[in-house]
């Protein structure tokens, strides 16, 4: 880190090997600097297809072995190296120029209707179920009546899934190990769902939570990863078996896939499955894993797919600096409720999100963004910043246990990144972001042949879209001037009847450039009534100010808004809040407008969401019932429980 922040400041700037060693901590001399740093003797990334398992735990250790000692070696070699750098001819370093990025039946807005996601509130038949701070509220659905209210003691950002007749309750925990270290763990708890709720079973599965999904068969699975390796030279074979038996949950070494590209990545990914519909089974998990760490988790109709990228120690390795960094992926597909590694494959560039890809008739779509790597040390004299982006759209089809790219599109919109993708029928909308936001149609009716057909460009960028019906698309983001500054926050609604002649119905700036929503990046607090004719999120209007004291308070805001969608554009609704629990129970200054938000975080509305055709509010104070003609006009409500860090960053930031 603290070499990091030496290279930022020598960026444009003059130095001699004396002053840069100095900075670095090495005691300068008298020789000449070499030209470029040793190639690490290590081979370049490709991806395995042979679709294989460990066959015992020492060929698991051994292999972890391997990569530590190859670390260590290269390490030497590198340390060598510097320590060699003596005093030289003055380094130049040469300016760049900056390239400038700007940042079911459940009421869940999930990607796929045949997969839930989970989420802080949850609807049965009669209960409405919401987690806070450490706390489960269940709440009579006909009158917001408080059924009951659980404990979640140590489980923290708690979320829900339902099936059925029972409800999964989970979240993070951690064990103390000593003074400075905890083991990260996974909570579950499943409760039948009657009054008061029954706890079936409690898990703790090891490993911190990567992601999560239901499938309506009623298969449950979490993705989880943690470290295998010690990474101690000391350490003996017995406590590197005894830490790997550990992570593993009782899962047996030769049933852990190999990792799908030869990189030094020493994480485990697990994917522990329940079966919600087997309460005899008292929900006991299945297990699948898979050695290395991801970074991406997309659920369709008929796989689960994780996506990772080439784990590089050696930035010194100009072999990788010069090659666009990739993507590597491993579909697993479901046999006896239990998912297991059927193929794997590569493209190039990053995917943003899980809305980056596409499953269409056995074939998978993935939208990314790719540019070379970052040059780190390449002989200390050319430190440049990464070359300008380009976005690429691949089709992936199985051959055997290879995920194959049948077709694609490579190298649109240059100079621009990925901010947000969906698709819709048989087209992808994507959209990128420099200084104009250009929505880009894309045909995939052929996929051995995709094409663009057509591309709009518009002030600002959507960070999430989604179809209002066949021939409209709503866009919601960020405002933006022609140079590219953030203006504030922006609905769009764009007509795309015709993918060649894509336009703007409407673009509505909402806010200022320091409002911020819950639903900029969680697509889960984006509420879209059942008849698509509204729209709402969680709202925050910080003050607007250009020194300290000279604070604008003139539209500071924190609660929800609510938009009609016409054929004109948007109409406002309303906006609603919980402001006046929060003064309640937090005891605050309910005409100070700070109060209600620290650091761009909401502490009022945090859902807005639809059931059986009524409009609820939701934050960690209450939850209300709004007409949904009228939202100002409350039918229902009912607060919660105060608890102590509800209320902690708002007091202790006043």
């Amino acid at each position: 880190m603290k070499i990091f922040f030496i290279l930022i400041a020598l960026l444009f700037t003059t130095v001699s090997c004396d002053t840069l060693e100095e900075l670095l901590g090495k005691a300068p001399s008298k020789n000449q600097c070499s030209e470029e740093p040793p190639t690490p003797q290590v081979p370049l990334p490709q991806t395995q297809h042979s679709i294989s398992t460990f066959n015992s735990c020492q060929e698991l250790e051994d292999h972890l072995a391997q990569i530590v000692s190859t670390y260590n070696r290269e390490s030497q070699r590198i340390s060598t190296y510097w320590e060699n750098q003596q005093d030289c001819s003055p380094v130049n370093i040469q300016p760049v120029n900056a390239i400038i990025e700007d940042s079911t039946q459940q009421p869940t807005n999930t990607q796929e209707l045949s997969v839930d996601e989970a989420d802080i509130v949850k609807v049965s038949e009669n209960f409405i179920f919401a987690v806070k701070t450490e706390r489960l509220e269940v709440l009579n659905k006909k009158d917001l009546s408080l059924n009951e209210s659980l404990s979640l003691k140590n489980i923290s950002s708690p979320q829900l899934y339902i099936h059925n007749n029972h409800i999964a309750v989970f979240g993070h925990t951690s064990q103390a190990t000593n003074s400075y270290s905890y083991k990260p763990y996974t909570t579950v708890k499943i409760y039948e769902i009657s009054s008061p709720l029954i706890l079936k079973n409690t898990f703790q599965l090891r490993g911190s939570l990567l992601s999560s999904r239901l499938k309506k068969n009623g298969l449950l699975t979490f993705i989880s990863s943690d470290s295998l390796n010690p990474w101690s030279n000391t350490s003996s074979s017995s406590q590197t078996r005894t830490l790997i038996k550990e992570q593993l949950n009782g899962l047996n070494c030769d049933s852990v896939f190999k990792p799908i590209v030869n990189d030094n990545d020493t994480s485990l990914t697990l994917i522990q499955s329940f079966n919600l519909e087997a309460p005899e089974q008292n929900f006991s998990y299945k297990q699948s894993s898979l050695l290395g760490s991801h970074s991406q988790v997309y659920m369709g109709k008929e796989g689960l797919y994780l996506t990772k990228n080439y784990l590089n120690w050696f930035y010194w390795d100009k072999r990788v600096q010069s090659t666009p960094p990739s993507s590597y992926i491993a579909k697993f597909e479901i046999s006896n409720d239990q998912w297991s590694l059927s193929s794997s494959g590569s493209f190039k560039g990053l995917a943003l999100n899980q809305w980056s890809f596409k499953e269409f008739e056995n074939h998978l779509v993935v939208a990314t963004t790719s540019r070379p790597q970052n040059q780190w040390f390449p002989g200390i004299s050319n430190i440049a910043l990464p070359p300008e982006p380009t976005n690429n759209l691949y089709v992936l089809k199985p051959q055997g246990s290879k995920l194959a790219i049948k077709s694609k599109i490579e190298n649109f919109a240059i100079n621009e990144s990925i901010q947000s993708v969906r698709y819709i029928n048989s087209m992808a909308y994507v959209v990128t972001f420099r200084q104009i936001d250009p929505l880009f149609a894309i045909d995939l009716s052929n996929l051995s042949q995709p094409k663009i057909l057509g591309e709009l460009k518009a002030p600002g960028f959507s960070t999430y879209m989604h179809p209002i019906d066949d021939k409209t698309l709503l866009g919601f983001g960020f405002s933006g001037d022609s140079s590219g500054w953030i203006q504030g926050m922006q609905l769009s609604l764009f007509d795309i009847e015709n993918p060649l002649n894509l336009e703007i119905i409407e673009q509505k700036k909402i806010g200022n450039d320091s409002s911020f929503s819950d639903a900029l990046y969680d697509h889960t607090a984006f509420y879209v009534s059942s008849d698509k004719k509204t729209v709402g999120f969680p709202i925050i209007h910080p003050p607007t100010y250009q020194l300290p004291s000279q604070k604008n308070y003139e539209d500071v805001y924190a609660g929800a808004v609510l938009f009609d969608i016409t054929d004109q554009g948007f109409q406002f609704k309303a906006e609603i809040n919980h402001n006046d629990w929060m003064t309640e129970q937090c005891e605050v200054d309910s005409s100070n407008p700070q109060d209600y938000f620290y650091n761009y975080s909401s502490f009022d509305i945090n859902r807005v969401f639809e059931h059986s055709s009524r409009l609820f509010s939701l934050s960690r104070f209450g939850i209300r019932e709004h007409d949904t003609k009228n939202p100002l006009l409350i039918l229902n409500e009912q607060s919660f429980a105060p608890h102590k860090s509800d209320c902690y960053q708002i007091t202790y930031y006043q």
